[in-house]
């Protein structure tokens, strides 16, 4: 899971995603200010003054921290969102999608608004010479399917390596998806005990 986080300015109504996501997990926003906090880089020199004539700035950069509340949007799409004003301001309730890699906010904020988008992007292809970007434990599937592609070809029978596809894809969802944990059930009368010591 990626997270891009990022404050839209009055009247910004689009963001564009560096990565394009194969999905997005959620998205939240929200332009009440919770908490502002300031602090100083480099203040810990004492009298250090820019070099310049008659400048007496000093050379540490104040930084402003604000934390804002967000609340989670709901996707939609862009024909739910047209027969309303599309110039209507506000906090962004809902958001969607034109393109691959752009978001869109409904409505257009009308002040400063933190937004956070967490999103799974889209892998690269992976080269002879390059990294897997999974889990080691998916190195045998990856290797025993290159294996077998390599080795069936473009054949004009399909039943062998489609059932060979088919074992190596139960293989990693059994590793995907474990069982569920055990659950523990009462009988139908309870676990009490009557006065005559039956249950």
């Amino acid at each position: 899971m990626s997270e891009v986080e990022g404050v839209l300015e009055a009247g910004t109504r689009s963001i564009t995603l560096e990565k394009r996501p194969t999905k997005i997990i959620n998205v939240t926003a929200g332009d009440r200010l919770v908490k502002s906090e300031e602090y100083f880089t480099g203040k810990k020199i004492y009298h250090d003054f820019d070099k310049i004539f008659r400048n007496h700035n000093p050379i540490y950069n104040r930084h402003e921290r604000n934390t804002y509340s967000e609340k989670a949007l709901h996707q939609t799409e862009m024909a739910f969102v047209m027969p309303r004003p599309s110039d209507a301001e506000g906090t962004p309730r809902e958001f969607f999608l034109t393109g691959s890699q752009t978001l869109n906010f409904f409505p257009i904020p009308k002040q400063p608004t933190k937004y956070t988008v967490r999103t799974v992007d889209d892998i690269d292809e992976i080269e002879w010479t390059g990294k897997s970007p999974l889990n080691t434990e998916f190195d045998d599937f990856l290797v025993e399917y290159a294996a077998i592609r390599l080795s069936v070809g473009n054949e004009f029978d399909m039943t062998q390596e489609t059932q060979l596809m088919a074992n190596i894809a139960a293989q990693i969802q059994a590793l995907l998806i474990p069982p569920p944990a055990g659950v523990l059930t009462q009988g139908y009368w309870g676990s009490r005990r009557s006065k005559a010591g039956v249950w």
